[in-house]
């Protein structure tokens, strides 16, 4: 049944009609959904600003209607009978048999109406707010990367000046032993450096092995 209603949809003609009359509540079902499918506007997030009007459909829904007391007096067996009918929505350009073609609103008019009202000026100052504050964070976000590796160089400098401070400290710790030691020993012991009128050098006579007398 979904396949005779699909080929049956996809042959009509603009502003043609499909009208289906059902006497079991599963097919009036499956044509319900049928027609609800086709009828309605696609998935679309829920806070996108757009009304269902905004979408431009194929076709559109012309309701159900049921049989009247008279008519199910006269003709007991239509009691369950319904009868839908679907319409396809002829547009400029199509091939309208003996009538105007209708120029739909479409997308486009729909959202330059949205746009102009006091709704549509609502989201563009909201979606100016937004373009706006992203635009702030990604600033944001370049200029803290770029302060972190300025920070991390000087760092880096910082941490090269730390080690010459250590090399030097160490360098100065090692002349300076010598200086105290020298400055304690004049101050404490009063010693000092002989002038050279007062050096005697000794030098050691060479022995021989050979003389036992000088070796005793």
């Amino acid at each position: 049944m979904e396949a005779g209603l699909s080929q049956a949809a996809s042959i009509l003609a603009p502003s043609g009609r499909l009208v289906v009359i059902s006497f079991h509540s599963l097919e009036d079902r499956l044509t319900k959904q049928f027609m609800r499918r086709l009828t309605s506007p696609p998935p679309t997030p829920r806070k996108l600003p757009l009304r269902e009007s905004a979408f431009d459909r194929r076709f559109k829904l012309l309701g159900k209607w049921k049989p009247s007391p008279a008519e199910i007096e006269r003709n007991p067996r239509a009691r369950s009978a319904v009868m839908r009918v679907l319409e396809k929505v002829a547009k400029c350009g199509d091939a309208c048999a003996g009538e105007s073609c209708v120029i739909s609103s479409g997308l486009l008019a729909q959202c330059k109406h949205y746009f102009w009202s006091p709704a549509g000026r609502q989201g563009l100052f909201v979606l100016l707010v937004l373009v706006t504050s992203a635009l702030a964070v990604i600033f944001a976000a370049h200029a803290t990367r770029a302060r972190y590796a300025n920070l991390q160089s000087e760092q880096h400098v910082s941490d090269n000046l730390d080690s010459e401070y250590e090399k030097l400290l160490l360098e100065h710790s090692v002349w300076a032993g010598y200086n105290r030691v020298d400055q304690l020993a004049r101050e404490t012991l009063q010693m000092r450096s002989p002038d050279q009128t007062n050096l005697l050098i000794v030098r050691p006579e060479i022995v021989s092995l050979d003389d036992p007398e000088a070796v005793l």
